[in-house]
């Protein structure tokens, strides 16, 4: 399998959106912006946790290559398909952010439902949703971004290139 090839199913496991329903499951008011900013996150979530699986699985050179080919996937689709009105290059930037502060409860011990909180509390400070949907988002994330499968499928990748 080619880098390119190995993105593009990344791409496709990766949680990228939240229908109205799905929120409303969770008890949360499925408003627009509440919408925008969880599957936004969701995305974020999700490439998180595939890169540190690459990382970790991959050499250096296969997982940059990887994370190249994935981070043009979905800027190539930020607008179009996934249906963001704010650039992809936004998005990288704040992801770069939240990554840094996603490391470092990774290096404190913490795993996918810490993390998972701290993006509830960024969803949360950023006026999407309110505080008492703190434990709900928390859920959404936990049950929506498919950490071990991601894992899986990153174990299966052999790069041909």
């Amino acid at each position: 399998m080619t880098a390119a090839e190995a993105a593009e199913s990344l791409y496709g496991a990766a949680a990228k959106h939240v229908a109205a329903e799905t929120l409303e499951t969770y008890g949360i008011e499925p408003t627009e912006h509440a919408a925008h900013v969880l599957a936004r996150e969701l995305v974020g979530l999700s490439v998180y946790w595939i890169i540190n699986a690459v990382a970790m699985m991959h050499k250096p050179g296969h997982a940059q290559r990887i994370f190249e080919g994935l981070r043009a996937r979905i800027s190539g689709a930020w607008q179009s398909e996934l249906g963001h009105t704010s650039p992809a290059a936004s998005f990288w930037e704040d992801w770069q952010a939240r990554r840094e502060v996603y490391d470092r409860l990774n290096r404190e011990g913490a795993g996918p439902m810490a993390i998972a909180a701290e993006t509830a509390d960024h969803v949360i400070a950023v006026g999407a949703v309110p505080d008492s949907a703190r434990q709900s988002v928390i859920a959404l994330f936990l049950d929506l971004v498919p950490v071990d499968e991601l894992g899986e499928l990153v174990a299966e990748i052999r790069l041909t290139d």
